[in-house]
């Protein structure tokens, strides 16, 4: 186990979304005086010529890559990048996505780390507040049926149609489901746990349309607790370098590559016998607009990869998992765009509401021709088990 005051973090960046990089940076920094820090970036869509762009002295550039690579590809190069400076060095690790501020004091730092080294934790998965770390389609339902309910109960929303959809929803009573920002899990109509809505109805559209947190708030522990081998990487701390050789993996299907290598890189991990735990929040979520925002690969790539990680965690046939999860993230989306429809109609909606709400309409309805698409395309020629990339 590293037993130093020196911590190296890689992190893989769009270069259009640089500024990120700079903005955590400054936040380890602010925090974390007594630690060295060697922040290690690997920049990709970056230009051909890197001797022309002056970056700041606070970063590292290890790899420059003209051109999109694939999540995957980065995550991996950055284990080994990690690996190969602990193993130099004696150091802690981190591998932080770019979309992350940090804001752990730096006493609880040291606690936190004194307790994964007692207990011989391999490495750890950093808690995360801020805005949900999912797909921005997944968190939007929930808000918006938070919203309806408040603009009913105020007697904002017309008769009739609105009456119609209400028929079917009944309210829950009691603790609200674990996942309760993430509309996959919690969006269930004949329980639904509501929740207070007492935002500005334009800041709510702004947010919706960028998936930032709005009516629900991720739920955080307030003590180090062991892992179950199904978190998401995209904030970890590395004690031991060996955990680093567990490569992530994805599988592609048609164009299209999943996502959560992460996940399943942890899950292979947990089954290897590596010690993982999970700790209070330390970072903050920032969702901000990147290339891939409003693209409908990333959802679908997202449901490729949970069918994956769920068909490794039941051992089940992925194609049934895969079939599953499409079938109800269509649900999901259908049901956003009905929401929509009569959100659309509330008094006070600033045209720039109503201009992104036509865009997310759209936006989904895209997304549910791509998964249609893929789903007839898998019913052909997706094996129960595929090989990963």
């Amino acid at each position: 186990m590293p037993n130093s005051k020196r911590i190296a973090i890689v992190v893989a960046v769009d270069w259009d979304s640089i500024e990120n990089v700079y903005r955590l940076s400054e936040s380890l920094r602010g925090y974390l005086h007594g630690y060295e820090l060697d922040i290690q970036v690997l920049v990709y869509n970056a230009p051909t010529a890197p001797e022309k762009h002056r970056l700041s002295q606070s970063i590292n550039v290890f790899a420059w890559v003209p051109g999109y690579t694939p999540i995957v590809l980065n995550r991996n190069r950055c284990q080994q990048h990690l690996k190969r400076i602990m193993r130099a060095n004696g150091c802690f690790g981190m591998v932080l996505d770019d979309d992350l501020i940090w804001h752990m004091k730096e006493a609880e730092l040291d606690c936190i780390l004194n307790v994964l080294q007692a207990d011989q934790s391999d490495m750890a998965f950093l808690g995360l507040d801020g805005d949900p770390p999912i797909p921005k389609e997944y968190s939007r339902a929930c808000p918006i049926l938070d919203a309806l309910l408040h603009l009913r109960k105020a007697g904002e929303l017309g008769q009739g149609i609105s009456d119609r959809y209400f028929a079917d929803i009944q309210l829950a009573v009691g603790e609200p489901p674990p996942f309760s920002h993430h509309d996959y899990y919690a969006l269930k109509k004949e329980k639904f746990h509501a929740r207070p809505f007492g935002l500005d109805l334009n800041d709510f559209v702004y947010k919706l349309y960028r998936g930032q947190a709005t009516t629900r708030t991720q739920q955080s522990i307030s003590a180090v607790t062991e892992a179950t081998g199904r978190e998401r990487g995209g904030a970890t701390l590395v004690l031991n370098p060996k955990i680093l050789s567990v490569p992530n993996r994805s599988i592609s299907l048609g164009d299209y590559v999943s996502r959560r290598s992460d996940m399943v890189m942890a899950l292979s991990a947990f089954r290897e016998g590596f010690r993982m735990h999970c700790t209070p929040p330390a970072l903050r979520h920032v969702r901000s607009e990147s290339f891939d925002s409003h693209d409908p690969a990333k959802l679908v790539s997202d449901v490729l990869g949970v069918a994956l990680v769920e068909s490794m965690i039941k051992k089940s046939d992925f194609k049934s998992e895969f079939e599953a999860r499409a079938r109800e993230t269509i649900t999901i989306l259908t049901e956003t765009n009905k929401m929509f429809s009569l959100f659309r109609k509330a008094n006070g909606l600033k045209p720039d509401s109503l201009s992104s709400i036509e865009l997310m309409l759209y936006e989904n309805q895209q997304t549910i021709e791509c998964i249609d698409h893929l789903v007839s395309y898998s019913s052909r020629d997706l094996p129960s088990t595929p090989p990963f990339s």
